[in-house]
This record gives structure tokens, sequence and C-alpha cells, in this order.
């Protein structure tokens, strides 16, 4: 989870910005990966704190939850974070 959060805030970062600096989204991440210094690591320290933040669910985000409660955890999980995007605080 953390390298996929990562790679969306690279792809955010830098790539949606300027695509056509880039052969292809994969070239993208493979640059960023291996050729790019400290913005790899740096990206993967965002997410992990990002990732963290979200261990405590809000209490909207818990109300998501009960709404959906018995469609499923994937269900659930889904409202939760949709939820999480929602939210402005």
């Amino acid at each position: 989870m953390i390298e996929r959060v990562a790679r969306a805030i690279l792809k955010r970062r830098f790539y949606d910005c300027e695509p056509d600096m880039y052969v292809d989204l994969d070239w993208f991440f493979w640059v960023m990966e291996n050729e790019s210094g400290d913005i790899w690591s740096d990206a993967q320290d965002e997410a992990r704190a990002a990732i963290e933040a979200m261990r405590e669910p809000t209490e909207a985000m818990r109300a998501a939850r009960f709404r959906v409660r018995g469609r499923g955890g994937q269900a659930e999980w889904e409202a939760m974070i949709d939820q999480a995007l929602k939210d402005d605080a």
C-alpha cells in the first residue's frame, strides 16, 4: 500500500503536470524509483504518513461504514475511504 500511495503522490505531483515529458506512465515510475535521488524515498515517507493519519477513522467515516453495514467488508472499507476523501478536516 505504501508503494501504491507513493506512486499516486508522484503521479499527481509530476506526471499529471507534464505528461509529455515521459514516454509513458511505466517509464515515469521507473525513473522515479531508480533515477530520482531522494524523490522516491520522500514520496514513500509521505505515503507512510498519510496512511498512518488514517489509522483512527473520523466520526464521519464510522457513520459511513455503519450506513453500509451488512454489505461486506469491501463495501464498508470503500464507504469509509469515500467519506475520508470528502472530509474537509
